[in-house]
């Protein structure tokens, strides 16, 4: 089924691709081990769980449009991600 719908794009910002999140081999410790340090913002929309779940796809990463009324989540997320590269 395809559909149209208001994502947020997970994205490199000097290639400007779409990030694959399985293909960074960030793992489910990388994720508890970071949080532990830096606790996970509270979230209505995307959990860590969710994040979790979503670093073992190997799909363009879309994050629900909704997050971005919660910069804090995304910032915990770009700051991970870029802590992990």
């Amino acid at each position: 089924m395809i559909k149209i719908e208001k994502k947020l794009i997970v994205w490199e910002s000097v290639t400007c691709k779409g990030i694959e999140p399985y293909y960074l081999g960030i793992d489910v410790e990388d994720v508890d081990s970071y949080a532990e340090k830096f606790p996970f913002p509270n979230s209505q929309v995307y959990s860590l769980e969710d994040l979790k779940n979503d670093l073992q796809t190997d799909s363009l990463w879309t994050l629900p449009i909704e997050m971005e009324a919660e910069p804090e989540v995304l910032n915990w997320i770009e700051n991970f991600l870029n802590a992990h590269l």
